[in-house]
C-alpha cells in the first residue's frame, strides 16, 4: 500500500511512512505542515491541579459567604422583630403615662391632693393689706 491513512499522529496503516495522506472530505492533503496539523486528532488535555484547587476553593468561599449571609439576615430579622415588640410596649407605656398625667393634672384631683396630703385649704377671709411708706405689703 503506497498511500497510508493516518489514524493518530505517528501511527499509520501501511508500510510507507514517508508519504502520509489524510483524507477527511474527499481531498488529499499536501505535505504542508499547517494542513497536517489542522487534520490531526488532538490529545485530551488535563486540567492543571492548581486550577482545580482554585475552583474548589472558590466554590467553598462562595458557599461559606452564602451561608454567612443567610445567618446574618436571620439575626437581623430577629432583631427587627424584637425591636418592634419593644416599640409597641413603649407606646403602650407612654399612653398609660399620658393618661395618668391627664388624671393628676385635673383641678379636682389637685385640690383633693392638696387638702388630704399637704393639709392646705382655701382662705375664708380676704388677705389684709398693709401700707408702709407708699408700698403695699400683703
Amino acid at each position: 500500500m503506497a498511500n497510508s491513512l493516518t489514524i493518530f499522529p505517528g501511527n499509520s496503516l501501511g508500510s510507507d511512512t514517508s508519504k502520509r495522506r489524510l483524507i477527511f472530505n474527499g481531498g488529499s492533503s499536501s505535505k504542508d505542515a499547517r494542513s497536517q496539523q489542522a487534520n490531526t486528532v488532538k490529545a485530551h488535555t488535563r486540567f492543571n491541579p492548581m486550577f482545580m484547587i482554585f475552583v474548589v476553593l472558590a466554590v467553598a468561599f462562595i458557599a461559606v459567604f452564602f451561608i454567612w449571609n443567610k445567618i446574618t439576615v436571620s439575626y437581623l430579622l430577629s432583631d427587627i422583630n424584637r425591636m418592634q415588640i419593644e416599640y409597641k410596649n413603649i407606646l403602650a407605656k407612654n399612653a398609660r403615662l399620658l393618661q395618668e398625667v391627664n388624671e393628676k393634672s385635673a383641678p379636682d384631683t389637685i385640690k383633693k391632693y392638696a387638702e388630704t396630703k399637704l393639709g392646705l385649704t382655701y382662705r375664708k377671709e380676704r388677705p389684709v393689706e398693709f401700707v408702709m411708706d407708699n408700698q403695699t405689703v400683703r
